[in-house]
C-alpha cells in the first residue's frame, strides 16, 4: 500500500512499469492498494481510494486492465482510459478524456465515454450532467501545477519535463 498525500500549489506524477501515469493534484490524499503488472501476459491489476482530491489517471501499454478507484461516493471502473476524477466527502465528479469508464454508486452503474461527465453526490445514483465549476477550477489547477495537457492525447503522458521523476512502484 502507498499513501500520497499532496499540500496547496503542489502535486504529484507517479509512473508505472507499464506507463501507466497517476498524476495527483494540489491538497490531495490518496491510496493505492494495489497496482500489479504481469509483463508476461501484459495485465494489470490495481485499486486505489482518493480520500480527498483530485487526479489523472492514463493507462499505460498493458493488454488487460483491471483498475478501480474508489471514493466517498462511488467506485470507478477502468479498462483503459484517460481520465479525470475530483473528489471530497460529499461528491465526486469524473470526465472521461479517452476511452470507457464504469461509474457506480448507490446501487445503480452508468458507463462513460470520451467527453462525458459524470457527477456522484453522496447517497446518490450517478447522473451524466455539464460539467460543473468546481470541476473545472480544480482540474485546471491539477493541470497548471503539474505541467499536464488539458486535452490529453494517446497513451499515458510523461511527467513534464522539468519535474522530478517518481521510480516506478513493484
Amino acid at each position: 500500500m502507498l499513501f500520497r498525500s499532496t499540500l496547496a500549489k503542489s502535486g504529484s506524477t507517479i509512473s508505472f512499469k507499464d506507463n501507466t501515469a497517476l498524476s495527483i493534484g494540489e491538497d490531495s490524499q490518496i491510496t493505492i492498494d494495489e497496482f500489479v503488472f504481469d509483463p508476461a501476459s501484459g495485465s494489470v491489476k490495481g485499486a486505489m481510494r482518493v480520500v480527498k482530491g483530485v487526479l489523472r489517471f492514463a493507462s499505460g501499454a498493458s493488454t488487460t486492465k483491471a483498475v478501480s478507484i474508489e471514493t466517498q461516493t462511488a467506485i470507478i471502473g477502468i479498462r483503459g482510459t484517460i481520465l479525470d476524477v475530483a473528489a471530497d466527502r460529499q461528491r465526486t465528479g469524473v470526465f472521461v478524456h479517452v476511452g470507457q469508464v464504469m461509474v457506480q454508486a448507490a446501487g445503480n452503474s452508468l458507463q462513460l465515454g470520451a467527453g462525458q461527465f459524470a457527477l456522484i453526490e453522496a447517497s446518490g445514483a450517478p447522473a451524466i450532467v455539464s460539467v460543473p465549476l468546481w470541476f473545472i477550477e480544480r482540474t485546471r489547477g491539477m493541470v497548471s501545477i503539474l505541467g499536464l495537457p488539458e486535452k490529453p492525447t494517446g497513451a499515458a503522458a510523461a511527467p513534464a519535463k522539468g519535474r522530478a521523476t517518481v521510480a516506478p512502484l513493484r
